[in-house]
């Protein structure tokens, strides 16, 4: 975690630095290209095109980030890269930004980080003052082009320099010896694979396989340094953060020619790595003919005869012991025990039974030394080859395929698997959260104590999955997946693989969750309301991104809209005081809150009439009047205010007919009014809704007359009325909950029997048991299906599409209230459940 902290610290301190230059100076000639800079023996590079706005939506979306974001180390990088972005509007970095690992002596490395700018040092100054820098560092830099810095305790010194057009950071001092440009890398395989990044990703690594792989000595042990499975080379990655992975797809180009010529052209069946036991935690899945290259060039015609389309080996821990097994597809069974049992004397290997499966005990060979089993126990079931390195591991093997308890059974790993891997000529899987006791085996002696100790951490966060396509012989494509996967909690009715996140509100939730999206991601986030009048915002991921009190309870829906017409969003929102415009960090914007001299009677109504971004806000008062302000907080110049003869029953509406506007008012005494942009009436309806009405809907017609209000009686009828007062009744739903659907459809409550009727009049009747005190409508974000929801006294965990059909919601037993949503626009549903406790859960609906 210190060496991550230090590239992260030195992305954001060179990022800030160059942004600053950036902003004040345009440079006149063209930049210096920072991959010239790069140390001869960097074995691995990142490069982040836009860093301010990949951090952004990494901490605010990433559920790995989210899982060990408490870690003190995290805490302290968080706060600091926020503070980088917050005083920068870091969002407009220049870049690329690049950091890299350096082999500076066995296992060892140093951090570099190098930003193209062409503007004098001297501009840095305020930008350093801002990061923290003592001022004596401060001005060392300024004079002499060079400072040092120790940002915390727990991180080596760094070394910032301003070089020929180039700002560099390192923890090693010797790599900012000599001018930029003199230690480039010119190795045509390297120029090959850096020539395979793609565009529009959020960022690129590139890794010398060979050295980088032996740079994890610094933390493994022998047993993972001296079976690299990589040959090597160069492999380029492009980079994409999703909010429950981060995936890296590229190319690996090898030195040597013939590097993958032993993976053939066959795929291995991903399928054979849910024959291991669920104790298996590693699993290392390989073609036949991948699995034959394994072997010595003697042995691959006798085993051509029995090797089917692949196998499997797999590690895990069995009451804290290391065990490994292996699953062979075969295809003559008879020929691999007979290959097995040439060790043994007369081919009789001893042997003894488990549950009707013979086992054997063979004398170890070639064959199963090249499995990694020394002392090998072997079985045959449903044509499968099945080995392991101790007889426990056997039976457990066994009792894994007759019980249904293999990794393929485990719903959480097949999902995985499932969504991020297909069949390849290699795939590697290893289950981090599960596997704390694996990963300590092969940390080294200084690193396992670490591990171990950070058992509930890794529990929180999941897997990686790596596999490796033959292109050519000294070509393959790779492709990685960190997967966030973490073991559940014990709920009572979820399983590991349906829990996204889950968090406990401080107060009962007021009002529905209310989806917004994130302009930075393009994700979606949820705003929840309190009882207390506290709005919170929670990312992707489930992390409290901001939280504030407003002056009273929301009234009404969030809107969104992008008041400077950039591409950002902000949400309006409206209290009985006040009117809000609140950005994606939580803050006013400026001009808001709108306060106007009286409280509202319903929810203002935000318009942008030509779309040209002058926004109008529109606000119904109690004493009947409708004020007219901008965003800037300022009432608009012309609009006259009138005094309705009673407050407005529900927000104003605008409808365009024939190039005209119209602001249609509906008053508590059922009043109709159509207004013009400037508060005049521009048309007098003749339809009256009778006192009290709850409006249901405001539809635009041909005309300004044939417009239409649905709208439910103090009788209990909905009915439908034009403005030129044509009426009708559409039906009776007694005076209970009642929700309308934007397409007719409508679902109410007559004391415990929920009624759902279509747009076309088709009518569904379900008994729930006990009264219902609420009901909404929503849509199914996977498959865009009308649902209804209905709140009973006992809670809500049921949701009904149309035609009366239920849909199945996990959940604890004592959920109060269900929402479904699409956070990570997947196309997969996600059921927010809250509990009568506060606390709401994201599951994924099933696949």
């Amino acid at each position: 975690m210190r060496r991550w902290l230090v590239l992260a610290v030195l992305l954001g301190v060179v990022a800030f630095g160059s942004w600053q230059l950036f902003d004040r100076l345009a440079p006149a000639l063209p930049i210096a290209d920072p991959w010239t800079a790069l140390p001869a023996n960097s074995a691995v590079v990142i490069e982040v095109p836009e860093p301010g706005r990949t951090w952004d939506n990494w901490s605010r979306s990433a559920l790995l980030w989210n899982s060990i974001d408490d870690l003190p180390a995290c805490v302290a990088l968080d706060s600091l890269l926020q503070r980088l972005h917050a005083a920068s509007d870091a969002g407009l970095l220049s870049g690329p930004l690049l950091v890299a690992l350096v082999r500076t002596g066995g296992a060892h490395h140093a951090t570099f980080a190098a930003i193209a700018t062409d503007a004098d040092r001297r501009s840095l100054q305020r930008s350093l003052n801002d990061l923290g820098l003592p001022e004596n560092a401060v001005r060392e830099f300024i004079e002499a082009g060079t400072t040092t810095w120790a940002p915390d305790s727990a991180l080596p010194t760094l070394h910032l320099a301003a070089r020929q057009g180039l700002l560099l950071a390192t923890d090693d001092a010797e790599l900012l010896d000599g001018p930029p440009g003199n230690t480039a890398n010119t190795d045509p395989l390297r120029e090959a694979a850096r020539r395979s990044f793609g565009a529009g990703t959020d960022a690129h690594v590139l890794v010398r396989t060979g050295p980088a792989w032996r740079m994890l000595a610094e933390w493994c042990g022998p047993e993972l340094i001296d079976r690299s499975p990589w040959p090597d080379g160069w492999a380029a990655f492009d980079v994409r953060s999703r909010p429950q992975a981060l995936l890296m797809s590229g190319l690996l180009l090898a030195t040597d020619s013939a590097a993958f010529a032993g993976m053939g052209s066959a795929k291995a069946r991903l399928s054979l790595a849910r024959r291991l036991p669920y104790a298996a935690t590693w699993s290392d899945v390989r073609s036949g003919e991948g699995m034959l290259s394994l072997f010595p060039d003697t042995m691959r015609r006798d085993l051509l005869g029995w090797v089917g389309a692949g196998a499997v080996v797999g590690t895990g821990t069995l009451d804290g012991a290391t065990e490994r097994w292996a699953a062979i597809d075969l295809t003559d069974s008879a020929a691999f025990l007979a290959a097995l049992s040439a060790g043994c004397a007369d081919r009789n290997c001893p042997g003894t039974d488990h549950r009707g499966v013979g086992l054997f005990h063979p004398v170890g060979g070639a064959i199963t030394h090249a499995l990694g089993l020394d002392d090998p126990w072997c079985a045959v079931v449903g044509g499968i080859g099945l080995l392991a390195g101790s007889e426990r591991a056997i039976r457990e093997l066994i009792d894994a395929q007759l019980d249904e308890n293999t990794l393929g059974d485990d719903l959480r790993t097949a999902g995985l698997l499932q969504q991020y891997g297909t069949d390849a000529s290699r795939t590697f899987w290893a289950d981090l959260a599960r596997g704390v006791d694996r990963l300590a085996t092969i940390a080294n002696k200084a690193t396992r104590e670490r591990v171990l100790a950070g058992r509930d951490h890794w529990s929180r966060t999941g897997g990686l999955l790596m596999q490796v396509e033959r292109a050519t012989d000294d070509r393959a494509f790779v492709t990685i997946a960190l997967v966030h996967a973490p073991l559940a909690p014990p709920l009572s009715n979820a399983t590991a693989s349906d829990v996204v996140w889950q968090v406990d509100l401080p107060a009962p939730l007021a009002a529905p969750p209310q989806e917004v999206i994130d302009h930075g991601t393009r994700l979606g986030e949820l705003l929840l309301s309190t009882a207390d009048s506290t709005i919170t915002l929670f990312g992707t991921s489930g992390k409290p991104l901001w939280s504030r009190k407003l002056d009273g309870p929301l009234i009404g829906p969030v809107t969104q809209i992008d008041r400077y017409r950039n591409g950002k969003l902000q949400m309006l929102l409206s209290t009985p005081t006040a009117v809000w415009l609140i950005d994606r960090k939580g803050r006013d914007v400026e001009g808001t809150p709108i306060r106007p001299d009286g409280r509202m009677s319903a929810a203002a109504s935000v318009f942008d009439y030509d779309g040209d971004g002058e926004f109008r806000v529109l606000m119904p008062l109690e004493d009947g009047r409708s004020l007219n302000y901008d965003l800037d907080g300022a009432p608009v110049k012309g609009w006259r205010v009138q005094r309705q003869g009673a407050p407005a029953a529900c927000g104003i509406a605008h409808l365009r007919i024939k190039g005209r506007d119209y602001l249609v008012l509906v008053d508590r005494s059922g009043g109709v009014h159509a207004l013009d942009r400037r508060g005049g009436d521009r048309y007098r309806p003749a339809l009256q809704l009778g006192r009290g009405p709850q409006v249901l809907s405001i539809r635009p017609g041909s005309t300004i007359g044939t417009s239409r209000i649905i709208w439910r009686n103090t009788d209990g009828d909905v009915r439908s009325g034009q403005l030129d007062g044509t009426t009708g009744t559409i039906t009776h739903t007694g005076g209970g909950p009642l929700a309308y659907a934007p397409d007719g459809a409508m679902a109410y409550a007559l004391d415990d029997t929920l009624v759902l009727r279509s747009g076309a009049g088709a009518v569904h009747r379900i008994g729930l048991g006990s009264a219902i005190t609420s009901i909404s409508w929503t849509r199914d974000p996977s498959g865009d299906d009308l649902l209804a929801i209905p709140l009973t006294v006992e809670g809500g965990r049921q949701v009904f599409d149309a035609n009366g059909g239920e849909r199945t919601v996990p959940g604890d037993a004592d959920v109060m209230r269900v929402w479904p949503v699409d956070l990570d626009r997947d196309g997969r549903t996600e059921w927010t459940t809250i509990t009568s406790a506060g606390r709401i859960t994201c599951r994924r609906s099933a696949p």
